[in-house]
């Protein structure tokens, strides 16, 4: 039998050799020898610190940015504060909680970054107002932010003004429809207004009905024109009891006299201007001077 040159080799080594060149069963599946350093000990020092911060310090009340609303738990629970500006309320959390209740962002703090805080705020909000009252598309937004900064990067506010299709959408509908709708339910609460209102499905294939007010503003003494509401509907019952229910609530809910509604402008469907069984007729009902265009 032939031997390969290697395997002679082999043979020929002594049987020290050989260990050496034998893996080491001692060794466990897939490791190779090597040894990791020892994980350090944390120091004792840096563990006591970092319980301290999480530890109610009475030493905290006599510090200056803490004094006049800072307080320590009445029930004694050394991992809770009271805020005496929150009218005592008790609230969880260590030194770093603490300086986040009191800091920018926040009703306590009233400092220079607050005020800027406001003001970055309020540009945001008037960026994304532009937006709505010239119905610019909602992604030119993105740029013209970019374009902004660009144009004036002086500015510390536009600096940090960050919005985006996202954000101006969230802005649009939780701060500025909010903020316009209780603006016009105010006015047409003290007010006689007319109602302009139309169905119409959407390309989701749900049906809304659109309830627009149009009253003289009583601090301008201009006419306004302004969306009160869009109600969805149901798509297999718009029946006129359907349609006029959901805006009985909606007047109810907002707590608008309906004697102060003197016409109503829609549509000639039957279902709308009817005589007998129609929303205009259920309308005449509480409001008999109401006339339609």
């Amino acid at each position: 039998m032939v031997l390969s040159s290697g395997l002679l080799l082999i043979l020929a080594m002594s049987g020290q050799q050989r260990d050496e060149l034998s893996f080491d069963s001692d060794l466990e599946d897939g490791d190779h020898g090597i040894q990791t350093p020892p994980k350090k000990k944390r120091k004792k020092d840096d563990a006591s610190s970092s319980e301290k911060k999480k530890v109610f310090q009475t030493s905290w009340l006599s510090m200056p940015q803490y004094q006049g609303w800072l307080q320590q738990d009445p029930k004694g629970d050394p991992l809770y504060f009271c805020c005496r500006a929150c009218g005592g309320k008790r609230l969880k959390g260590g030194k770093t909680e603490i300086d986040r209740h009191g800091g920018p962002g926040y009703s306590l703090y009233t400092g220079p970054a607050q005020q800027h805080h406001n003001n970055v705020k309020k540009a945001e909000i008037d960026i994304a107002a532009i937006f709505a009252e010239h119905n610019i598309p909602i992604h030119v937004v993105d740029n013209v932010v970019d374009v902004f900064k660009k144009v004036a990067p002086d500015s510390a506010i536009l600096k940090d003004v960050t919005l985006d299709r996202t954000k101006c959408t969230a802005v649009l509908t939780n701060v500025v429809a909010k903020t316009e709708i209780e603006e016009t339910v105010q006015n047409i609460k003290n007010c006689p207004f007319s109602i302009l209102v139309d169905e119409s499905p959407d390309v989701s294939h749900k049906k809304n009905f659109c309830v627009i007010v149009k009253y003289v503003d009583p601090k301008t003494n201009l006419i306004r024109t302004d969306l009160l509401h869009m109600i969805e509907l149901d798509p297999k019952d718009c029946s006129a009891e359907k349609i006029f229910g959901s805006f009985e609530n909606l007047i109810k809910y907002y707590e608008i006299p309906v004697t102060n509604i003197i016409g109503l402008a829609c549509d000639n469907a039957n279902v709308m201007i009817g005589v007998n069984n129609s929303f205009y007729s259920r309308l005449k009902g509480p409001v008999p001077m109401a006339s339609t265009a």
